[in-house]
């Protein structure tokens, strides 16, 4: 984890883009880990990683990595022969081309970018995780894989769409093949990838602190997920005599925190994530240092959440004096509209059905 200082403080807003991302972690010393993310092996290891990652992801279950390990196998298995399976160090069963073995760099790390390529190219290409399929291996070899994993499993697989950030990452997994920098550009943009959306709810979370508007409880749980994988600590540097001593904090990992079974790539994107939630956490805190009730606004055309000294509170807080404002007004037409129609307002009051029914009678 990267030490908490002033030259390596960063927020959400530092997070804007890919290359931004990439040089901010460069600076602040983030640690890559895995295969993915190293750069000491070539291009088609790297991406061969990243796309079984991604597809385990986007399938959401970790066993769809082996499923996307068997479809490179099955993309590099000759068009007369069958899968090869072998038996790992933990004796289970697997499919591996005969192909597929670390050697010095040169024909062979062209031949693995070839097969490696006709998968990234099928999903990048493709709507469908069944559209990918079709285009891997031959019938006779897609029908083997389908005997041997379970029609019921790979059908699961075969209906989940490829769009959105997923379609994103195929894309750039495909087009990491090329060489060292480009594999090392589609690492950091399927990290983009998955830290984009999140960053997104981060951005609104922290618009809604600012203007004094309550969280969603997902909004909460986005924040506690990501300030589970770490926590600050104050670390004393003992120094030479006459230069005093030095206090550093630094936000370490919590390992055992993190779900074993997760990719890499969504490991990666939750503690890069740890900084700016923490401090979306403390600036909440100072918004919230006193007490406060959170009520929804009763007014049907309204619904929102919002902060009040007043336990009872039934409309958003207006800024016009003594005045009625828009919401409290309408929730008093509702209430008299509920009591006239034989309903109770207090406990109606949030039926959605009754809501549309006044607004419909409200505007005729």
């Amino acid at each position: 984890m990267p030490e908490i200082k002033m030259t390596s403080l960063y927020d959400v807003n530092d997070l804007c883009g890919w290359r931004e991302l990439a040089r901010l972690m460069k600076d602040v010393g983030f640690r890559r880990t895995g295969l993915f993310g190293g750069c000491s092996v070539e291009p088609s290891y790297r991406i061969c990683e990243g796309f079984c990652q991604v597809y385990s992801d986007m399938v959401q279950r970790p066993e769809g990595q082996s499923f996307a390990e068997v479809l490179v196998a099955l993309a590099a298995t000759p068009a007369n022969q069958r899968l090869v399976m072998v038996k790992d160090e933990e004796d289970d069963i697997r499919f591996m081309p005969c192909n597929w073995k670390k050697t010095r760099r040169g024909k062979s790390e062209v031949a693995r970018r070839g097969f490696v390529g006709r998968v990234t190219d099928a999903f990048a290409n493709s709507t469908s995780v069944e559209m990918a399929f079709s285009k891997i291996g031959t019938a006779k070899q897609r029908k083997e894989f389908v005997e041997v994993f379970g029609e019921a499993d790979v059908q699961k697989d075969m209906a989940v769409r490829i769009r959105g950030r997923w379609a994103k990452a195929m894309k750039w997994l495909h087009y990491g093949l090329k060489d060292e920098k480009t594999c090392e550009e589609a690492y950091w943009r399927c990290v983009w990838c998955y830290v984009e959306p999140e960053i997104e709810v981060m951005l609104e979370i922290k618009n809604r602190i600012s203007s004094n508007v309550p969280l969603t409880d997902d909004q909460y749980n986005l924040l506690d997920k990501h300030m589970s994988t770490g926590f600050p600590q104050s670390i004393r540097l003992e120094h030479l005599p006459g230069e005093g001593e030095k206090y550093e904090l630094i936000l370490m990992p919590k390992y055992n925190s993190l779900n074993q079974t997760r990719t890499e790539l969504a490991t990666t994107a939750t503690m890069i994530l740890a900084q700016p939630a923490f401090h979306l956490a403390c600036e909440l805190q100072r918004a919230c240092s006193k007490p406060r009730f959170v009520r929804k606004c009763h007014a049907p055309s309204c619904g929102k959440r919002f902060y009040t000294r007043r336990e009872y509170a039934t409309a958003c807080p207006g800024s016009l004096g003594d005045k009625k404002n828009k919401c409290a007004l309408e929730w008093i037409r509702y209430k008299r509209w509920m009591q006239k129609t034989g309903r109770a307002p207090e406990k109606d009051w949030d039926n959605n059905d009754f809501k549309r029914q006044f607004i419909s009678s409200d505007n005729d």
